[in-house]
């Protein structure tokens, strides 16, 4: 049998902003334009055998000076809930963003590169998923110049549910993003990670506003829906109702930590 883990999301920072920043093309809804929070959080997959770090947070400072407001270190919200950095085994990481690779150099653990960690039976990568055709098609109406130069030539990949190389013209191969999925004895534990920063995204088919290949961003949501409908639960990347869809690590850290599975 697959070995089973218990999933706990730490919430280390957030950022208020607005709807018209974080979905592409927001104006064409028609919606008004209202405030919107954005969470960050990184990841604890452990069993009595291993404590595994999914992406590591940003440093403090990183975070300050990109405008996001720190609510703990990651190292200290991880003490809190009673794990050393010392204890961590193994690291993986989603993709290398500053907000989810920051804090690798303050653990001693060095197998942390993504294409070449080792993934134990009950925690895996997925790779399949492909878009539907009229998602497909109708995001490939809708792409635009801003999506072909900035998000191709500027932002590695932040949707796409396979762990893949994407080519933009004249760049040499970016990383794309790894959908995470984690057996637990409650069932499947999908961590979406930047595949799905908001549950809008998915709910709405409203994409977010960075990506580098808008038909691969259908084909993550599709991806991430079929997991849905084989029981997963879907862990978004940066949504604020992560901390009330799932429940309290404990009394003491309502807002910092919950159990998943």
């Amino acid at each position: 049998m697959p070995a089973e883990y218990e999933v706990i999301a730490l919430r280390y920072g957030t950022l208020q902003t607005t709807r018209s920043q974080m979905f592409y093309r927001y104006h064409a809804y028609g919606d008004p334009d209202t405030a919107i929070q954005m969470d960050y959080y990184f990841w604890v997959i452990r069993n009595d055998e291993e404590t595994i770090l999914l992406d590591t947070g940003f440093l403090p400072e990183a975070g300050t000076r990109r405008g996001r407001t720190c609510l703990i270190d990651p190292v200290v919200a991880l003490e809190t809930i009673g794990i050393g950095i010392d204890d961590v085994s193994r690291i993986i990481l989603s993709h290398f963003h500053y907000d989810h690779t920051g804090n690798v150099s303050r653990s001693p653990v060095r197998r942390s590169l993504r294409n070449s960690v080792r993934w134990s039976s009950g925690c895996r990568r997925w790779r399949g998923g492909s878009p539907s055709r009229a998602r497909a098609n109708r995001a490939s109406s809708t792409t635009s110049t801003r999506h072909r130069s900035r998000g191709a030539s500027r932002r590695s990949t932040v949707t796409g549910a396979r762990a893949r190389d994407h080519r933009p013209p004249r760049r040499r191969p970016l990383s794309g993003q790894q959908i995470i999925t984690v057996n637990t004895a409650s069932g499947p534990v999908v961590l979406a990670s930047d595949a799905l920063h908001l549950y809008e995204e998915l709910e709405r088919d409203r994409p977010f506003e960075v990506f580098c290949d808008l038909p691969a961003t259908f084909a993550a949501y599709d991806t991430l829906a079929v997991l849905e409908a084989d029981g997963g639960a879907i862990v978004a990347g940066h949504d604020p109702a992560v901390m009330t869809r799932f429940a309290p690590f404990s009394p003491e850290t309502t807002e910092l930590a919950v159990r998943i599975g």
